[in-house]
């Protein structure tokens, strides 16, 4: 019998997801999918890392408006904040399984899962001659790697780092997700969040309060 032909590019690569075809990673998805409103308080860090950069995008506009570098608007412009800062955190918009990863007419590969969300950004108003600035929804996408056990963990980052050449490094951001955290620190430092699939109900655990990706390495 001949070797079966690779479907995706990864799998030329050499990425086949053999997890896939398991029960294990079926159980995981449908428990990722049915808690993933639960799950996002336990991204904390990500949205405030994600509104910590926002906040020092609108700071370095306001100073451009201070400046006088926008047509019609003068130095030392009083910049209003129209609108009270809401509560940190992300809401789930979209959840699509097996996502495929395209490059014009060729498929790359599948993401587990691609969570659309959206977390608490800034928009300035550069209107003439009282410009303000207001809080607005941003888009976040999470790109989930479903995984029953790592056993290598060269491997994985390299499929996650393939996938990442396909997205937008800003607004998408990927967690890997299984039972086996032996690589979980690893993951970190290489900018990759981690989510442990809980062995007993009850059990899910992130990773520390204090903890940003690739602040390690």
């Amino acid at each position: 019998m001949g070797k079966i032909k690779a479907a995706t590019i990864s799998e030329r690569f050499g990425f086949r997801d053999e997890d896939l075809k398991t029960p294990k990673h079926d159980e995981i998805m449908i428990w990722l999918d049915e808690n993933l409103n639960d799950l996002m308080p336990l991204l904390s860090t990500l949205w405030s890392k994600l509104e910590r950069n926002s906040d020092k995008w609108i700071q370095g506009e306001i100073e451009h408006l201070r400046r006088g570098d926008f047509n019609g608007i003068k130095k030392d412009v009083e910049v209003k904040v129209n609108e009270p800062l809401s509560p940190s955190g992300a809401t789930v918009l979209r959840k699509e399984w097996e996502f495929p990863i395209m490059d014009r007419t060729y498929v790359i590969g599948f993401i587990d899962m691609l969570v659309t969300t959206e977390f608490n950004g800034w928009m300035l108003q550069a209107h003439v001659p009282s410009p303000y600035v207001r809080r607005e929804k941003n888009m976040q996408q999470l790109a989930f790697e479903v995984k029953t056990t790592i056993p290598s963990l060269g491997e994985l980052l390299r499929q996650i780092n393939h996938y990442r050449a396909y997205f937008d490094e800003v607004s998408t951001e990927f967690v890997v997700v299984s039972p086996d955290t032996r690589w979980k620190e690893m993951l970190e430092r290489n900018s990759v969040y981690f989510l442990e699939y809980p062995r007993k109900s009850g059990s899910t655990n992130l990773f520390s309060d204090d903890y940003e990706p690739g602040a390690n390495g």
